[in-house]
């Protein structure tokens, strides 16, 4: 029963404001740029996007703002 109400609830990133949501995802596109993705991390992104937490409130973790982030890029115009 417990699985099946967590699976209704909305996920952490459809809850949050767009435009700080892309904030953080431009933020993790400059460092992967600048680090690598191994070189990205929680912190770091957030340092860069002068957030706290950002994985915590904005995201469902790394590997969704990973996800999001290279979505984006790849749907980038040329």
């Amino acid at each position: 029963r417990m699985n099946a109400m967590i699976a209704d609830m909305p996920s952490q990133s459809s809850r949050v404001d767009p435009e700080r949501q892309q904030h953080i995802i431009d933020a993790a596109l400059r460092v992967i740029a600048s680090r690598g993705v191994a070189g990205t991390s929680h912190r770091v992104v957030a340092a860069s996007a002068r957030a706290l937490r950002l994985h915590d409130i904005l995201f469902d973790g790394m590997h969704d703002l990973l996800h999001q982030a290279f979505d984006q890029f790849a749907r980038a115009p040329y």
